[in-house]
């Protein structure tokens, strides 16, 4: 059991390591965002809309989707006098689309950020059930990372509790991380 359980241990930390490594790196950049170059390359496109896709702000973001390649999720669909105004959002990537009924054409402003801005939008990005299907895969890695560390605190207990030489420095550690740990926390939701 104990080689088991070892081995579960060192998959699990290696399988998780990308993840944790991805948000140490966003939060970098979520805290210190002066720190980085954060104005996004911005382009812009105009498309023609079918008239019989022009009923409503998911018809026109559909047609801009499937035959445009505007990919990502629907966000912020406001109806105005003119139209419709709307937002296609994906990591690293946001459209900002103006469709005007008389012309019968949508405005598109894509902004693409950089790599770091990226990691950021990965980071809020909620967990499943996106448009994105990017989006939805980090979701299901980013479960399956939660589940891994967990595993990995539990195994690596385990593992700590049966070396029996160890046990002194290793209560140390524990402590010293548990009390990090909830500091850290408190001052999250403080701030």
């Amino acid at each position: 059991m104990y080689h088991w359980l070892r081995n579960t241990h060192l998959f699990f930390g290696s399988f998780c390591f990308l993840s944790v490594l991805m948000y140490s790196v966003s939060s970098i950049e979520m805290a210190h965002g002066s720190w980085f170059h954060g104005e996004p390359v911005v382009t812009s496109y105009r498309f023609s809309i079918s008239p019989e896709n022009a009923g409503s702000v998911r018809a026109v973001a559909r047609e801009l989707m499937d035959r445009h390649g505007l990919h990502g999720e629907l966000r912020q669909g406001n109806p105005s006098l003119e139209g419709y105004q709307f937002n296609i959002v994906r990591p690293g990537t946001g459209f900002v689309i103006r469709y005007n009924r008389a012309t019968g054409t949508a405005e598109v402003e894509k902004r693409e950020w950089g790599f770091m801005r990226m990691l950021v939008r990965i980071h809020e990005t909620s967990a499943l059930y996106n448009n994105h299907w990017v989006s939805n895969m980090w979701g299901a890695f980013t479960g399956i990372a939660s589940v891994g560390l967990i595993t990995l605190a539990l195994t690596g207990i385990y593992l700590w509790f049966r070396i029996h030489k160890e046990r002194k420095i290793g209560a140390v550690l524990l402590i010293l991380s548990l009390g990090y740990s909830l500091t850290a926390m408190v001052l999250l939701r403080l701030a």
